[in-house]
This record gives structure tokens, C-alpha cells and sequence, in this order.
């Protein structure tokens, strides 16, 4: 049996993270992995075996089930099937904040949220603005308006010894905001054709998770697998089926059992209660055992089914979801693009200055124009100079941004990497000069 002093030094070296600190750990080695897979993607798309890569990408598989047919190209597999587990989580996140979290009440939701909604606003009006006459473009105005966490996250996590914390806790709220923002404007503007039929099977199914919730089922099992039926339905009603990840999420319980200083007590007790049995080194004895049990039980209600599951999706869903995303859709080709594309092409230029110039006036003015008529207060050692920082960082528009591209010009391949274009470069803009400002910027 270790010693006392052993396994204290165990439970020191184990000693958990905090969510938030989980999550920015998480994000920021997310981000490290994105940037890998997207220079990949770049070398392949405009290596020779660059029409291998694009072939790959379209290639067509699938199965078939009790007479349904399930075929997609890999492409789609992953944006409408693998994508869906990223925007589970995403989902997640943002219910977390919501009952616990920096969007929790009021007070503190008032700044991310308002800042995040003029981080969508300005963008979107800007490229209206440059491609208010081309139709065909028009139909992008939603990309510059979504900010990449994982990158922007991971950007500022570099620069941690030189910004105060709670500013990657504005910058993390904003972005979940921005998530929440973006996931409604999929919903919808992006849905082309819609199966009342379906559609009214999946509000069935959404009725029958929020039932679960009500009615106190805690396994994670009932709600995974209607929600994979939900899946199916909300993509055959026409509605992007990734929206059914978030439509699960939302139903996932995520009010604690106990209070933790409640859990807290009922320990302690159970701890003198085992203290003075007769022979407390005998670990099999049926009295020993029902008291651990019971303090394990009591230790797993302080973890919400929420939790457990953001808990089981964050790793898979950094280290393969979103890198594989990043592989297929990220493969930009500079074959055919010059200088003057660049400075005259209406849909990159809009992608372009929506990301850097709109996300600097829409967060750092909103935030500006809150803090000068006294709407709301920054967290103590936080100016509007970090707030600028972080406003240039939320430029970096990656997975959303061409997740939205995909399904703004669907099979369009001109505008596509068109869109791409702007999206890499209004990205890289964004995190240089975020990155430079705050790495400079006087503590």
C-alpha cells in the first residue's frame, strides 16, 4: 500500500485543471495542429500531385441500410458528418458559459455578446458594401463574420507571460458568442430547400432530448442515440445536418446534482465514519467498501453530463475533426492568381478587409462605446490597448469561414478558392499584426 507521503505526491503531479484552463490548453494546442494541416493542404493542393489531392477530396463512398442510401463524397462526409461532433462541442461550450461561464448573467454576457455581434455586423456590412453588385459573390457576406477559437486562442496563448488572463477570458467568450452568431446565420440563410416532412421528425426527435433533460436522464447514451436520428433528419430536411450537433448540445444536462461545498460536507462525513472502523487497512471488508462507493459516487455528481461529454469530444475533435477539415477544404491553388486578382477580385477583397479592418472596428468599437457610457466595466488590469489586440486577433476567420464558403458556393470552384484566398490571407494579416501588437505592447 503507497505511503501518505506518496500519494500526496501523486495527487500533486495529477492535480486537475481548471475547465477554463483546460479549455485554453486544449484550443491552443488545437491551433498549433490547424496550422500544421492547413500548410499540408496548401503543399499538396499546389504540389504535381495536386489533381490526386482535389480527386481524393471527391472521391464518392457510402453504404446502404435497410434500403437507404448513404453516399457522399469524402469532402461531404467530413463537412456534413465528421463536422457535426465540432459543432457538438461547440454547442457545449456555449451552454457551459451560458450556466456557468462568462455568459452567465447579464452583467457578464453583456461584453462578449455585443462585442461579438458587432464583430458580425461590421464585417458582413463591409463586404456587402464591395460586392453589393455582383449577386453571385453576395451570396459570401457571412464568411469574414466567424472568428476561428482555435487559432485566435492559439495565437494568444503564445503571448501568455505578456497579457493578463482575463483577457484570453474575453477573447474565448467572444469567440463562443461569434460560434453561437454563426451557427444561427447557417441555420437561416444558408438552407436552400426544405422537407416540412422531415424537418417536423426532427422537431419530434429535439422534443423527445428536451423530455430527457426534464425528466432527469443522466446517461449520455438515450441523447446520443436519438440524436444520431436527428442527425439523419435535419439532413434530409434541407437545414445543415451540423446544426442537429448543436440541437443535441443544448439538451445535454448540465445543472450540477450537489453543490460542490454540499458534496464537500457529505465527504467529510463519510471520511470519519471510515476513520473509525475497526480494522481501516482492510479494504475488503463490505462496510469499507460502501463508504468508498459512496464518495465515489458523491465526487462524480460535482461532473455534469455536459462536462463528461465536452470532456470525451475535446481531444478527438482538436486532434483529428478539425485537422482532417482542414486537410480537405483548406488546399488553396495560387496556380492562376496574381497580384492584380488579388487588388480587383470584389469577393476576396471583401473577405479580406471584412476580417482584419471589420473585426478591429466592430469588437474594439463596440467595446469602446460600452465602456465610454459606463454599459458595462473591463476586468481589473484590462485596457481598451489589449481590447485593440484582441480585436485584431479575431480577424483570423478559419474553420467557420470556410465552412460558410462551402455552403455559400456549393460546387463553384472559382469563387471557392477564391474565397479561400481571402480567407487565408485575411487570416494571416489578422494574426502577424494581433500577434506583433500585443507581443510589443507595454504590460
Amino acid at each position: 500500500m503507497p505511503s501518505d507521503s506518496k500519494i500526496s505526491h501523486a495527487f500533486g503531479f495529477k492535480k486537475a485543471a481548471t475547465a477554463f484552463e483546460e479549455f485554453i490548453n486544449s484550443q491552443a494546442f488545437g491551433g498549433l495542429v490547424l496550422i500544421v494541416c492547413t500548410v499540408i493542404a496548401l503543399i499538396l493542393a499546389n504540389a504535381p500531385i495536386a489533381e490526386h489531392y482535389l480527386a481524393a477530396n471527391h472521391s464518392v463512398f457510402g453504404f446502404y441500410f435497410n434500403g437507404l442510401k448513404f453516399e457522399k463524397t469524402v469532402q461531404h462526409w467530413v463537412n456534413d458528418g465528421l463536422m457535426t461532433f465540432f459543432f457538438l462541442l461547440v454547442g457545449l461550450e456555449i451552454k457551459r458559459e451560458m450556466l456557468m461561464g462568462e455568459l452567465s448573467s447579464l452583467d457578464k454576457a453583456s461584453l462578449p455578446i455585443f462585442a461579438a455581434i458587432g464583430g458580425m455586423v461590421i464585417p458582413a456590412g463591409i463586404f456587402y458594401l464591395i460586392n453589393m453588385h455582383d449577386p453571385l459573390t453576395l451570396r459570401g457576406w457571412a464568411i469574414p463574420m466567424a472568428t476561428d477559437i482555435a487559432y485566435a486562442i492559439g495565437i494568444a496563448s503564445l503571448l501568455s507571460k505578456r497579457v493578463p488572463k482575463g483577457l484570453l477570458v474575453i477573447l474565448s467568450a467572444i469567440a463562443i458568442a461569434d460560434d453561437l452568431g454563426a451557427v444561427t446565420v447557417i441555420a437561416a440563410f444558408y438552407t436552400n430547400h426544405i422537407s416540412i416532412y422531415y424537418l417536423l421528425i426532427s422537431a419530434l426527435l429535439f422534443m423527445i432530448l428536451i423530455a430527457f433533460n426534464r425528466g432527469g436522464v443522466k446517461e449520455l447514451m438515450p441523447y446520443l442515440v436519438v440524436g444520431i436520428l436527428m442527425w439523419y433528419t435535419v439532413l434530409e430536411s434541407g437545414i445543415h445536418a451540423t446544426i442537429a450537433g448543436v440541437l443535441l448540445a443544448f439538451t445535454i444536462p448540465g445543472k450540477l446534482e450537489y453543490q460542490p461545498i454540499s458534496v464537500f460536507g457529505k465527504v467529510s462525513k463519510l471520511i470519519k465514519r471510515f476513520e473509525k472502523l475497526a480494522h481501516p487497512n482492510d479494504m475488503q471488508r463490505s462496510d469499507h467498501k460502501q463508504i468508498l462507493n459512496d464518495m465515489d459516487r458523491l465526487t462524480h455528481a460535482v461532473s455534469t453530463p455536459l462536462r463528461k461529454l465536452e470532456h470525451i469530444l475535446n481531444t478527438p475533435v482538436t486532434l483529428l475533426v478539425i485537422p482532417i477539415f482542414a486537410l480537405l477544404n483548406a488546399g488553396v491553388q495560387f496556380n492562376n492568381l496574381s497580384m492584380h486578382t488579388l487588388l480587383s477580385n470584389p469577393l476576396i477583397i471583401g473577405i479580406v478587409v471584412g476580417l482584419v479592418l471589420g473585426k478591429l472596428l466592430g469588437i474594439f468599437g463596440v467595446i469602446y462605446l460600452l465602456v465610454a457610457f459606463k454599459v458595462t466595466t473591463l476586468p481589473k488590469n484590462i485596457g481598451m490597448r489589449h481590447i485593440f489586440g484582441v480585436s485584431l486577433i479575431s480577424g483570423i476567420g478559419f474553420t467557420m469561414s470556410i465552412f460558410i464558403t462551402e455552403l455559400a458556393f456549393p460546387g463553384q470552384q472559382v469563387y471557392l478558392q477564391d474565397a479561400k484566398v481571402g480567407i487565408l490571407i485575411g487570416s494571416i494579416i489578422a494574426a502577424v499584426f494581433g500577434f506583433i501588437y500585443l507581443r510589443f505592447m507595454r504590460r
